[in-house]
């Protein structure tokens, strides 16, 4: 059976957003792993079928400890269930997820769902962020934009985007 995981950052959104392409990958006989911090919404998602990974986010915060204890999360989780594929939804999920399938060679599918306000803000962090996403996206498999302006911003910064 293939395998697919879905990371994303609150139970609420990936339920309500998501719920149609999980429940079509579960129709099509992949295993799905949902990878996000608990909360109520992910009893329904595991009574469509999905495999919950509880895993703390921490989805506005900048401290590099708790963002370096979330990508060791992603790699110990995605090195253990060895994907076919990996989606991913919203900031971190996009920056980390991509990171870790970039090293282990997985076919990553990001869904930029918005920019947030410091990658938004011309400063150091948007900086660093621009060159994170640059490092996560650089071998992503088809990177998906939930608005024009936000793939704008993308191209704009050089990206080359499949």
């Amino acid at each position: 059976m293939k395998k697919v995981v879905v990371l994303s950052n609150h139970h609420a959104y990936t339920y309500n957003f998501r719920k149609e392409i999980i429940q079509r990958l579960i129709d099509e006989k992949y295993k799905v792993y949902i990878v996000l911090p608990y909360g109520e919404k992910v009893e329904l998602l595991k009574e469509m079928g999905c495999e919950h990974i509880d895993l703390p986010l921490d989805r506005r915060g900048m401290n590099p400890v708790t963002d370096l204890k979330l990508l060791l999360g992603y790699y110990k989780i995605i090195r253990k269930i060895k994907p076919d594929a990996v989606l991913s939804y919203t900031v971190k999920p996009n920056i980390y997820g991509g990171l870790v399938c970039r090293l282990k060679n997985i076919p990553f599918f990001p869904n930029v769902t918005g920019l947030g306000t410091a990658v938004e803000t011309e400063s150091f962090i948007q900086k660093i962020l621009v060159n994170l996403y640059r490092i996560s996206f650089k071998k992503a498999t088809c990177v998906f934009f939930q608005n024009q302006e936000n793939k704008d911003f993308f191209i704009e910064k050089g990206f080359k985007l499949n």
